[in-house]
């Protein structure tokens, strides 16, 4: 890997160098909540596991839970309607996803803290 090149992060959703092992810095088992204006700030639930209403008021919604690819055990909650409901483009999230367009806040977790 050239030294200016950046990987998006499964395990934080930074964008940022990552070692020779491909590891990052930041706990397999963090929480972030990404925000569609790219700001990705730590969280964690207010119990020991993240409820289903505060998963809601996080994505703005009701929500649906999908897999990070190629990491097991990491998923990203997403607002089941966001875009029915117009919610802005989500590009971090939408980088971990892969598969197809993520729209509003999101958070990356893993996935033994839902309940």
């Amino acid at each position: 890997m050239e030294p200016n090149d950046y990987t998006l992060c499964v395990h934080c959703g930074a964008s940022h160098h990552m070692d020779d092992d491909h590891k990052c810095v930041e706990s397999l088992h963090s929480s972030y909540h990404l925000k569609a204006n790219d700001e990705a700030p730590l969280i964690e639930p207010k119990g020991e596991t993240w409820t289903l209403k505060e998963l809601q008021e996080l994505v703005g919604g009701y929500i649906e839970i999908v897999a990070v690819p190629n990491h097991p055990g990491r998923v990203l909650v997403i607002n089941e309607n966001g875009k029915l409901i117009d919610l802005p483009f989500n590009k971090n999230a939408t980088d971990l996803w892969q598969y197809d367009a993520v729209v509003g806040d999101v958070v990356l977790t893993d996935s033994e803290l839902i309940e």
